[in-house]
């Protein structure tokens, strides 16, 4: 078996020695630094410590630019130094930009002292997130467009930043998502109106250093409720319509103009009632006089779209063989005659009472 084995030379052997592997110049960090490296002191004159802290920089080429003094530094973590090493630095408190991560084998004397610096990107904020879009349209009301390129992070800018929107409809499909975008340039979403439903669209927006954040946006897209046209024998029927059937035996229905939004249009269903009681399922249709009808019944039509919403119309229909009764201007006249004839008569038999009644004579006429 193969063995692997570290050698370092020395040009000063009072001097002590440190690697790190880990991390690389320039990686991110966030909450947390794993450092990795070797350490060993070849001579001691006080117990060692291995030393890790960090200082911030103005920018990457500032970063390791000086040595810097641990004992004027706050310290991540000491340990003994003893050859290999991995440590987990807790830098959550610590602010985003550029730093100067040392790790310093510690001496007092000055004798055995080293120090080692790698500039790294602390980056714990996540990225703020601005969405600008409307909360609620109709169906079919053209493209809902929906801008979150405003979004930013406060320190490492835009440059760089990931964009995943998850559009789901919770009304109807649940969690399953309907639509997925993602890209550095998608900043913006555009979404159809051509489904009613209520929608809510997932943004996450990832920064340059892999930092996420999240915000969900809820809208709503409100059906468009179906007007109902319906004819019969060709004639438009109007609702609260009484209409007295043709004579014959059959009578033709047809709802086929009736209106909805353009997506709903092609899976429109009609549905025709006799007396509030379903009868015939088309848009056009034969009508046949129920057997167990009177003269009069009404018709109604529903037309219904795939959100179950309907619009509704009705119309009374008499059977062509009714009887049509007096015209109400007709009945209100009679009655007014028949009322005068009686104030008349009555009057009449009054004055004839009266002429009856005899009359007394005074004690001057007899």
């Amino acid at each position: 078996s193969w063995e692997s084995s570290r050698v370092v030379f020395l040009g000063d052997t009072s001097k002590s020695a440190i690697i790190l592997d880990y991390p690389e110049p320039g990686d991110w960090v966030h909450e947390s630094l794993l450092i990795v490296g070797w350490s060993e002191y070849p001579m001691t004159w006080t117990p060692p410590e291995l030393r890790f802290f960090v200082n911030p920089a103005l920018s990457s080429i500032d970063a390791c630019s000086s040595e810097a003094d641990s004992d004027m530094s706050a310290h991540l973590s000491v340990r003994t130094p003893d050859g290999e090493f991995s440590e987990l630095l807790d830098i959550s408190g610590l602010n985003d930009g550029w730093h100067s991560l040392y790790a310093e084998n510690y001496d007092p004397s000055g004798v055995t002292y080293s120090q080692e610096c790698i500039p790294v990107r602390i980056n714990n904020l996540a990225p703020s997130i601005s969405i600008e879009g409307p909360e609620h349209s109709l169906e079919g009301a053209g493209n809902l467009f929906f801008d979150a390129s405003s979004s930013d992070d406060q320190v490492w800018g835009r440059e760089g930043m990931h964009y995943m929107w998850v559009l789901r409809k919770p009304s109807h499909s649940g969690q399953t998502p309907l639509d997925i975008v993602m890209g550095e340039d998608k900043g913006t979403m555009t979404i159809s109106t051509s489904n009613s439903g209520d929608y809510s669209l997932t943004l996450t927006v990832t920064d340059a250093g892999g930092v996420t954040n999240t915000i969900v946006k809820e809208f709503t897209i409100q059906n468009v409720v179906p007007l109902a046209i319906g004819s019969l024998d060709g004639s438009t029927i109007e609702d609260g319509d009484r209409i007295k059937l043709a004579p014959g035996s059959e009578w033709a229905l047809d709802a086929s103009l009736s209106v909805d939004s353009e997506n709903d249009q092609a899976n429109l269903r009609c549905v025709w009632k006799i007396d509030h009681k379903p009868v015939y399922e088309g848009c056009i249709r034969t009508l046949y006089w129920p057997s167990d009808a009177g003269d009069e019944a009404i018709l109604t039509l529903d037309v219904i779209d795939d959100d179950d919403d309907y619009g509704s119309i009705s119309a009374l229909l008499v059977h062509p063989d009714a009887s049509d009764p007096l015209p109400y201007p007709l009945i209100v006249l009679v009655i007014s005659t028949l009322f005068m004839l009686s104030a008349i008569l009555l009057r009449f038999r009054s004055s004839e009472d009266s002429s009856s009644i005899p009359k007394w004579k005074s004690d001057d006429e007899n």
